[in-house]
């Protein structure tokens, strides 16, 4: 037995090295010593199972090309193939009825695709040779797939363009140009070019890292925009660290002529940011103190009375929807506050408040915030938002998602501020735009019940009614608000009718904020109110 004890069975004998322990001090008859075997000539027997260790990967020819290379050609051809982004004249996540895939908690919408390819033209990596035969010479395998790694195209055409690339310091622009189409033109005869994300991502960053403009930042936008639709692309970010570039890109770029790039741009960052993992390389990287900066230009661009364009409106949707995302970092939202942003919010509201998704991501980003007492102040403090959040509840009765949102902000002032509760009732006439919306919202949920749709899961309707029916329980708190609620037939009828035509087995949170909320106006309501003329139809709820 050549290797005694430690011989291993699964192995052949060629793995291991052969030397003098090998040999026993035994002699045979003759007296003989027994000549060293020569291990050179011991051959491999063919074992089943094993596989000849692959080669080294052939380095991409993204890999190749110089850090001062200029792509001009090349990323342009890049808007043939990435997707463009749809006019912003639906809010997302389904306020218009298309309905998008969504990712984390409530109100965190992304527009992503699962894992759809991309069809983008780039330079491509160089073609893989085939799996290699396994064979018994494994030395002559391996000498195959050396020779079958570069085929003779490729060293008689890609090589050269290679070479010379690799010598771009030494070459003027024009030349440069030409080799890098010429490139890109035999890449595409050969049916060569991959659309591989990580090396897209790759070559994004390269292309970022030449601070390209015009139709080349346009096209690298779109690019990220496409790649970061896609989640399971997130890593692939993360890894190459691209958000400290795009930002960097993002800001030098001009509000009005790159609009269109922005929209891309800013698209990508409000993908990125709904990623836990990205998100803070992005607060890292000034993600907040840029979009603070673009929102600023564009508000002071509509002073000036410069009519927004319809790119500038999706800029303004992409912007906000980011600052909604991003405030899913824990320490984001004091930094909000104290940056100033609230007061431009405000203001971006009062000009574009007819438009939805503006409003919409406004009124997610609200809803966020106002969950932490110290910025319900400093949302209070801000005049205008207290009018403009009403008036939305009339301009957009049809839009569920604000609606909802919208009384879920005003519930959240009115927890705990008296002023507050006083100013939406006496001040802004808060009842009238309130005992509609009750209405309307209680008369559709009846049909709903009577249908017998109601029985598995809320519906926007009864989402609306918990939450208006919790703010009219916060503002009755407050004496001279809850006699005005009181007075009311018409949201006092709508609390009796919730309890009296609504089964509580199926409507229980909406049934206990409204006994809270008549509970609260009982304290307040005169002794010949149309409460307490009506209280014995409490005694006849169903049960």
């Amino acid at each position: 037995m050549l290797f005694g004890k430690n011989r291993t069975s699964s192995r052949p004998p060629s793995v291991y090295s052969i030397g003098a322990r090998h040999f026993s001090e035994s002699r045979p008859s003759t007296a003989q010593r027994l000549e060293p075997l020569d291990p050179r000539s011991v051959q491999l027997t063919e074992v089943q199972g094993i596989k000849p260790t692959p080669p080294t990967p052939v380095q991409s020819s993204s890999d190749l090309l110089p850090h001062t290379l200029s792509l001009t050609d090349v990323t342009s051809q890049l808007q043939h193939s990435t997707e463009t982004l749809p006019r912003a004249t639906a809010i997302e996540n389904g306020i218009s009825g298309h309905k998008e895939e969504r990712r984390q908690m409530e109100s965190h919408e992304r527009e992503r695709r699962s894992s759809a390819p991309l069809q983008s033209t780039v330079i491509p990596h160089p073609p893989q040779s085939s799996p290699v035969e396994t064979t018994r010479r494994s030395g002559g395998a391996r000498k195959k797939k050396k020779s079958e790694s570069c085929p003779p195209f490729w060293e008689s055409e890609i090589s050269p363009l290679l070479s010379r690339l690799s010598l771009g310091y030494q070459l003027d622009p024009a030349q440069l140009e030409e080799t890098v189409d010429t490139l890109h033109r035999r890449l595409r005869e050969r049916e060569c070019c991959c659309s591989s994300p990580s090396l897209l991502v790759k070559l994004a960053k390269i292309i970022i890292s030449m601070e390209v403009a015009g139709k080349n930042l346009l096209n690298v936008c779109k690019l990220l925009f496409s790649l970061a639709r896609t989640e399971t692309n997130d890593a692939l970010f993360s890894n190459e660290d691209i958000s400290g570039p795009l930002l960097g890109l993002l800001r030098q770029c001009d509000e009005v002529s790159d609009s269109e790039a922005l929209v891309y741009g800013v698209g990508t960052v409000k993908l990125l940011a709904s990623n836990a993992d990205l998100r803070p390389q992005l607060v890292e990287n000034g993600a907040l103190s840029f979009l603070h900066s673009l929102l600023s230009s564009y508000l002071q661009q509509g002073e000036v009375d410069v009519a927004p364009s319809t790119n500038i409106e999706n800029v303004l949707v992409q912007l906000t929807a980011a600052l909604r995302n991003l405030l899913e970092h824990s320490s984001l939202s004091s930094s909000l506050v104290s940056s100033g942003l609230l007061p431009l919010l405000a203001r971006l509201l009062s000009v574009h408040l007819s438009h939805p998704s503006i409003t919409f991501n406004i009124s997610r980003l609200l809803s966020k915030l106002t969950l932490r007492r110290d910025c319900c102040e400093a949302v209070v403090s801000c005049p205008s938002f207290l009018p403009l959040l009403l008036h939305a509840l009339t301009l957009h009765h049809s839009h569920h998602e604000i609606l909802v949102r919208v009384c879920f902000i005003l519930g959240n002032l009115t927890t705990d501020d008296d002023g507050v509760r006083y100013e939406l009732c006496l001040t802004h006439k808060a009842l009238s735009p309130l005992s509609s919306l009750l209405s309307s919202s209680l008369a559709s949920e009846l049909e709903r019940d009577r249908d017998g749709t109601a029985v598995h899961e809320k519906s926007p309707d009864e989402e609306i009614l918990i939450k208006l029916v919790r703010l009219l329980a916060n503002l009755s708190v407050e004496a001279r608000a809850g006699a005005e609620v009181a007075s009311d037939k018409t949201i006092v009828g709508g609390l009796l009718t919730v309890l009296e035509s609504l089964p509580l087995t199926s409507y229980s949170e909406l049934s206990v904020n409204t006994l809270a909320t008549l509970n609260n106006l009982s304290f307040h309501a005169p002794t010949d109110s149309y409460l307490l003329n009506h209280l014995f139809r409490l005694s006849q709820c169903k049960e």
